[in-house]
Protein backbone atom coordinates (compact mmCIF):
# COMPACT_ATOMS: atom_id res chain seq x y z
CA UNK A 1 0.00 0.00 0.00
CA UNK A 2 1.21 3.46 -0.89
CA UNK A 3 2.01 5.76 1.43
CA UNK A 4 0.02 9.34 1.77
CA UNK A 5 1.78 12.32 3.01
CA UNK A 6 0.20 14.78 4.99
CA UNK A 7 0.30 17.10 1.82
CA UNK A 8 -2.20 15.39 -0.29
CA UNK A 9 -6.16 14.26 0.73
CA UNK A 10 -7.94 11.84 -0.84
CA UNK A 11 -11.61 11.91 -0.47
CA UNK A 12 -13.93 9.49 0.34
CA UNK A 13 -15.53 9.23 -3.21
CA UNK A 14 -12.17 9.14 -4.76
CA UNK A 15 -9.90 11.77 -5.82
CA UNK A 16 -7.03 13.69 -4.52
CA UNK A 17 -8.70 17.36 -3.41
CA UNK A 18 -5.62 19.15 -2.20
CA UNK A 19 -5.67 21.79 -4.67
CA UNK A 20 -9.15 22.12 -4.01
CA UNK A 21 -9.30 22.22 0.03
CA UNK A 22 -6.65 24.86 0.27
CA UNK A 23 -7.99 27.09 -2.39
CA UNK A 24 -11.43 27.12 -1.18
CA UNK A 25 -10.87 30.91 -0.87
CA UNK A 26 -10.50 31.47 -4.27
CA UNK A 27 -13.17 29.11 -5.53
CA UNK A 28 -15.48 31.19 -3.34
CA UNK A 29 -14.27 34.73 -4.68
CA UNK A 30 -14.50 32.52 -8.34
CA UNK A 31 -18.17 32.07 -7.78
CA UNK A 32 -19.32 35.01 -6.61
CA UNK A 33 -17.52 36.99 -8.47
CA UNK A 34 -18.71 35.43 -11.75
CA UNK A 35 -22.44 35.31 -10.23
CA UNK A 36 -22.46 31.47 -10.70
CA UNK A 37 -25.65 29.66 -9.72
CA UNK A 38 -25.47 26.33 -8.03
CA UNK A 39 -27.24 23.46 -9.67
CA UNK A 40 -28.64 19.96 -8.41
CA UNK A 41 -26.91 17.07 -10.40
CA UNK A 42 -29.63 14.50 -10.73
CA UNK A 43 -31.09 11.83 -9.46
CA UNK A 44 -33.05 14.34 -7.43
CA UNK A 45 -34.49 13.17 -4.36
CA UNK A 46 -38.33 14.31 -3.93
CA UNK A 47 -37.78 16.79 -0.91
CA UNK A 48 -34.92 18.64 -3.17
CA UNK A 49 -36.83 19.09 -6.60
CA UNK A 50 -38.78 21.97 -5.93
CA UNK A 51 -35.61 23.83 -4.51
CA UNK A 52 -33.77 23.24 -8.12
CA UNK A 53 -33.79 25.81 -10.15
CA UNK A 54 -31.62 24.25 -12.71
CA UNK A 55 -31.46 19.85 -13.11
CA UNK A 56 -28.92 18.20 -14.53
CA UNK A 57 -28.55 14.88 -15.18
CA UNK A 58 -25.44 14.01 -16.49
CA UNK A 59 -26.36 10.44 -17.26
CA UNK A 60 -22.75 9.32 -15.54
CA UNK A 61 -22.15 7.70 -12.39
CA UNK A 62 -19.40 8.01 -10.50
CA UNK A 63 -18.61 11.41 -10.88
CA UNK A 64 -19.14 14.49 -12.78
CA UNK A 65 -16.98 14.97 -15.94
CA UNK A 66 -18.07 17.91 -17.40
CA UNK A 67 -15.68 21.51 -15.81
CA UNK A 68 -17.51 22.28 -12.28
CA UNK A 69 -16.54 23.59 -8.77
CA UNK A 70 -17.12 22.66 -5.36
CA UNK A 71 -18.24 25.33 -2.64
CA UNK A 72 -20.10 25.53 0.16
CA UNK A 73 -21.72 22.26 -0.26
CA UNK A 74 -22.97 23.10 -3.57
CA UNK A 75 -21.93 22.73 -7.40
CA UNK A 76 -21.21 24.66 -9.94
CA UNK A 77 -21.16 24.21 -13.57
CA UNK A 78 -18.75 26.37 -15.53
CA UNK A 79 -18.69 26.15 -19.41
CA UNK A 80 -15.52 26.77 -21.42
CA UNK A 81 -14.70 30.53 -20.69
CA UNK A 82 -15.34 30.08 -17.08
CA UNK A 83 -13.37 27.08 -17.48
CA UNK A 84 -10.25 28.64 -19.10
CA UNK A 85 -10.60 31.20 -16.90
CA UNK A 86 -10.13 29.58 -13.70
CA UNK A 87 -7.88 26.91 -14.71
CA UNK A 88 -5.80 29.42 -15.54
CA UNK A 89 -5.36 30.33 -12.04
CA UNK A 90 -4.38 27.42 -11.40
CA UNK A 91 -1.53 27.04 -13.79
CA UNK A 92 -0.69 30.71 -11.99
CA UNK A 93 -0.67 29.16 -8.76
CA UNK A 94 1.37 26.01 -9.53
CA UNK A 95 4.02 28.01 -11.32
CA UNK A 96 4.58 30.46 -8.92
CA UNK A 97 5.02 27.22 -6.35
CA UNK A 98 7.62 24.99 -9.04
CA UNK A 99 9.76 28.36 -9.36
CA UNK A 100 10.59 28.10 -5.18
CA UNK A 101 11.37 24.18 -5.70
CA UNK A 102 14.75 22.79 -5.88
CA UNK A 103 13.67 19.15 -4.57
CA UNK A 104 11.15 17.01 -5.00
CA UNK A 105 10.29 13.61 -2.99
CA UNK A 106 9.75 10.51 -4.86
CA UNK A 107 6.38 10.16 -4.83
CA UNK A 108 6.05 14.18 -5.78
CA UNK A 109 8.14 13.82 -8.44
CA UNK A 110 5.94 10.68 -10.01
CA UNK A 111 3.09 12.78 -9.45
CA UNK A 112 4.44 16.13 -11.18
CA UNK A 113 6.17 13.83 -13.82
CA UNK A 114 2.55 12.31 -14.78
CA UNK A 115 0.43 15.09 -14.41
CA UNK A 116 3.01 17.04 -17.13
CA UNK A 117 3.04 14.26 -18.99
CA UNK A 118 -0.98 15.39 -20.10
CA UNK A 119 -0.03 18.54 -20.65
CA UNK A 120 0.48 20.22 -24.66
Amino acid sequence: MASQSSEFWTSPIGGNWAYWVKAAKSIGEFVRGNKLAPVVIAPVFAEAAPAAKRVIDLGIRGGIRAAHLHFDDKIYMLDAEQWTKFSGSIIADSTAKLANVKKVSFEQAVLLGSVAQTLG
